[in-house]
């Protein structure tokens, strides 16, 4: 469901190409979408083309279904049938019949405005990509891009992910065009890799084996540890290998670090989260120039989780916006004596799971971003932004939401910052795991009709020295992130 007021917009003629009505579930929820949201006019079945796989590939992909295939997923068989009842049949179509046509099957038309998917496919098996990605493209360019995370252990969970991600991908794109908002976007298409022969396909099953192995027994014998860094300088720029480490005690975490600088010294607040108690709370800690620092403080606990204490100033005070998704909602807190003592101001917005809500001022006004679920069980990284004159609201939602739904940069990672004289907003990139990296974007373009954004750079685990990160923020000359690593329980 669509967090906030629903932007006004015109109803579509859709048109669909399929093979026959047995579809892949993710298929049937785009049919439903369409049915609830638009018209769908026209059908037209194609002849299915033979398949051209490779023996080794088709019995791995056989023991991989029978081992992780469940009922539910996004490439479960689902009889398309009733959707389709009602509409007619026809043997082609024309543009003057309707908007679009979304080509779940190969169409040879030159009339109508074609839709098609391109995606990665079981090539991705014997990949070492993180991600595995989807375009759909139009005879224009690419409409609409997304990607989901590469599972190294089972391609059909990988594959699942991605097809709830292109279901999602298709309604927003459907969306977009009907309020008279869809452009192109550029985007990289997919990266086809080699043809999985016999000893790649054998490869990739002993590799699936191990990743399985090392997982179990990393649950089982250590917890994932979260800490912070912080460096004061441009120098230092974004490699954290130069930075202070700040490593807490075996039993708890410190992550999402968000930071207030003042001269030689800055106030890090942080999640904290005792592994025993299970619940996160909020902390603050005070860094100085010279790479020293205190021991965190607790100033906001709830009965439910808070994490993500996005800080920020406004009219000369401080105000907060943890996460509080576990509560459904969005609320406002004010400082009233920094940075120890804070009370709830206001709810912004109920009823909705957000998670790393961020706000930040931005041409004139004042802006919102969150996550909310993927649909796809991966995670949250379905963007959407809302604005307003104050950071009081009312909170409108952007005409294009949600923004995205992406695990490359779809969820939140730190506040927008100036650099090299951008807007810069980092992004969470959840693949191959949770907290991987994170995405710098230079945002281009960000009005209430409006939005673009662009890849600067990467900062992953190869920059950081550990196993993940996924937040960033800085004040000042002051740049402060959390790292992860696997730690062995005592």
């Amino acid at each position: 469901m669509q967090p906030g007021a629903r932007v006004t917009a015109s109803t579509l003629r859709i048109g669909v190409v399929l093979h026959s009505t047995l579809q892949p579930a993710w298929v049937c929820r785009v049919l439903e979408h369409v049915r609830n949201a638009h018209r769908l006019e026209r059908v037209v079945f194609s002849a299915p083309q033979p398949a051209n796989e490779p023996l080794a590939a088709r019995v791995l992909r056989r023991l991989d279904d029978a081992a992780f295939g469940r009922s539910g997923d996004a490439l479960a068989e689902c009889d398309a049938a009733p959707l389709l009842d009602g509409t007619p049949v026809a043997s082609s179509i024309t543009r003057n019949a309707v908007d679009v046509v979304l080509a779940f099957a190969p169409v040879d038309t030159t009339e109508a405005d074609v839709w098609s998917v391109e995606q990665d496919g079981l090539g991705a098996l014997v990949s070492d990509r993180l991600v595995m990605r989807a375009v759909l493209r139009s005879r224009e360019g690419v409409v609409a891009a997304t990607s989901a995370r590469h599972d190294p252990i089972s391609l059909r969970r990988g594959l699942s992910r991605l097809g709830w991600r292109v279901a999602a991908m298709i309604e927003h794109a459907l969306d977009r065009r009907s309020k008279g908002t869809l452009v192109p976007v550029a985007a990289n298409d997919p990266q086809q890799p080699s043809r999985p022969t016999t000893a790649k396909a054998a490869a990739r099953a002993a590799s699936a084996a191990s990743a399985w192995v090392r997982q179990k027994y990393r649950d089982r014998f250590a917890n994932e540890q979260w800490s912070i860094a912080f460096a004061y300088g441009s120098d230092a720029g974004f490699d954290v290998r130069r930075f202070h480490q700040i490593v807490p005690p075996p039993d708890r975490l410190w992550a999402d670090p968000f930071v207030i600088a003042d001269g030689d010294r800055a106030w890090i607040f942080v999640e904290e989260l005792v592994f025993a108690e299970g619940r996160g709370v909020l902390a603050v800690l005070e860094a100085r120039r010279d790479g020293t620092w205190t021991e965190p403080r607790r100033i906001l606990e709830r009965p439910y989780h808070l994490s993500y204490p996005c800080v920020f100033r406004w009219n000369g005070a401080f105000y907060m916006i943890p996460e509080s998704g576990e509560n459904r909602s969005i609320d406002l807190y004010r400082c009233v004596s920094f940075p120890y003592h804070w009370e709830l101001d206001r709810s912004l917005i109920r009823g909705v799971h957000a998670v790393d809500t961020t706000v930040f001022e931005h041409g004139g006004r004042w802006w919102m971003y969150f996550a909310t679920d993927s649909g796809d069980g991966a995670g949250f990284d379905r963007l959407w932004a809302f604005h307003a004159e104050s950071p009081h609201g009312p909170w409108m939602p952007h005409r294009w939401n949600p923004l995205m739904c992406d695990v490359v940069g779809g969820r939140p990672g730190g506040r927008p910052f100036a650099w090299q004289g951008r807007l810069v907003r980092a992004g969470q990139v959840g693949a191959p795991h949770y907290g991987h990296s994170i995405v710098l974007r230079e945002i281009v373009t960000l009005t209430p009709e409006a939005w673009e954004e662009r890849d600067i750079q990467t900062i992953g685990p190869d920059t950081i020295g550990a196993k993940g990160t996924h937040t960033l923020n800085a004040d000042g000359d002051f740049t402060v992130v959390d790292v992860m690593r696997f730690r062995r329980r005592s």
